[in-house]
């Protein structure tokens, strides 16, 4: 890839590298492959049995509380690699920093 591009008048870098881009992607599949999982599997709370897309949101309901506990069990001289998430708390923290609200 070039160094820079140009966009209208101005020359810019690119913001993101295509190895950058390539684990992104299998971020994203490993988030799919964990929601295909859970879609498929009638084993993970009764009464749900039935409802695909009910199993989905009671998974990821279930992630945000884990989230949340991960995030509050982290202390401030703690780095990222020492206390990486499960792939279901990475989920909802990598779709809390799309949008932060």
């Amino acid at each position: 890839l070039p160094e820079t591009f140009t966009v209208g008048r101005h020359s810019t870098r690119h913001l993101v590298r295509p190895d950058q881009l390539s684990v992104h992607l299998q971020l994203l599949a490993a988030f799919n492959q964990l929601k295909q999982r859970v879609i498929a599997s009638e084993s993970l709370i009764a009464g749900l049995e039935a409802d695909s897309e009910k199993r989905w949101v009671w998974f990821v309901n279930l992630a945000v509380e884990r989230f949340e506990r991960w995030c509050l069990s982290l202390k401030p001289t703690d780095t990222i690699e020492q206390h990486l998430p499960p792939i279901d708390v990475t989920m909802v923290w990598h779709a809390y920093l799309l949008n932060p609200r």
